[in-house]
């Protein structure tokens, strides 16, 4: 790989990575909105068509987190590789070592490392995922007040 190479996949790392960290909190923010005029609405069927609107972005927002997850793995995986091939590169990708949590003591400290050896990656898709099924579970309550 030539150093061109390697500064543009660095880049489109670096662009992955920022996406992938802004796409939940922006899916919680737009599936909350929705969700709140869902259940605010005064018309029954145009509450059912929102609660399904939210769904498809929470269905969406689920497939570009785990879709931006796999392209910045990818990259860091090229650098990665890259970089242990050449010593004379500072090894700058990859998986970060485990925690080394020196804050707090007993239970504490415990949490602390606990919380940083975490996959955040899996935390917000849990988080997505239980909104989505909120988003379901606001449906069928619209639709059961329909009948």
């Amino acid at each position: 790989m030539h150093r061109d190479q390697y500064e543009v996949i660095a880049a489109r790392r670096q662009a992955y990575d920022s996406l992938l960290w802004q796409s939940p909190t922006l899916a919680v923010a737009a599936q909350g909105f929705l969700l709140g005029i869902a259940l605010n609405a005064e018309h029954r069927l145009f509450a059912g068509f929102v609660c399904l609107a939210a769904l498809a972005v929470g269905a969406a927002s689920i497939q570009f987190f785990v879709k931006l997850r796999k392209l910045e793995k990818r990259d860091s995986e090229l650098l990665a590789g890259h970089e242990a091939e050449n010593a004379e590169l500072q090894r700058l990708h990859g998986r970060p070592p485990s925690s080394t949590a020196a804050a707090g003591d007993g239970v504490g400290r415990q949490l602390l490392a606990w919380l940083e050896n975490q996959s955040s990656f899996r935390w917000w898709l849990a988080i997505l995922s239980a909104i989505a099924v909120v988003d379901v579970a606001a449906f069928v309550a619209v639709a059961l007040d329909l009948l």
